[in-house]
């Protein structure tokens, strides 16, 4: 995944390397402080993510940006336990932006090891489905 988010990812404690990112369940998440579906799906993907990692962590979030400026990105990474993708990297959001085929945010997709994009749905899963999304999450994992 490296070659697609760096070899190193932002925590609330400083930088975390990219190669410890080895749970089960990863999803990329594109969103933005200025955004009101963005900030909906952020409470309800954190109570999801918190629910899962409850007992042992077995899902991480690798978050993507779209604020536009670094407060806006520190008041909304703020409300995320998860990692995030360095703000002034400009050039890798973009490049994250078009891998993954994004065209409107939120967006929250779940990728392999690889860094492939597995399910473009999680959004749905998560909302219609709670803990039942991990089974689908499984099937698509082992495509």
């Amino acid at each position: 995944m490296e070659h697609l988010f760096g070899i190193q990812l932002e925590s609330h404690n400083g930088p975390v390397p990219t190669s410890s990112v080895v749970f089960r369940y990863k999803l990329v998440y594109f969103s933005a402080e200025w955004s009101p579906l963005c900030n909906t799906l952020t409470s309800e993907l954190l109570a999801f993510y918190n629910m899962i990692n409850s007992y042992e962590k077995i899902f991480e979030v690798l978050f993507v940006s779209y604020d536009r400026n670094k407060s806006d990105f520190i008041k909304h990474f703020a409300k995320m336990p998860w990692l995030a993708i360095n703000y002034k990297n400009k050039k890798r959001v973009k490049m994250l932006e078009k891998k993954f085929g994004v065209k409107e945010i939120p967006f929250l997709a779940l990728i392999d090891d690889d860094g492939n994009m597995k399910n473009n749905d999680v959004r749905n899963d998560i909302m219609t489905k709670g803990l039942a999304a991990l089974n689908a999450w499984d099937i698509a994992l082992c495509r």
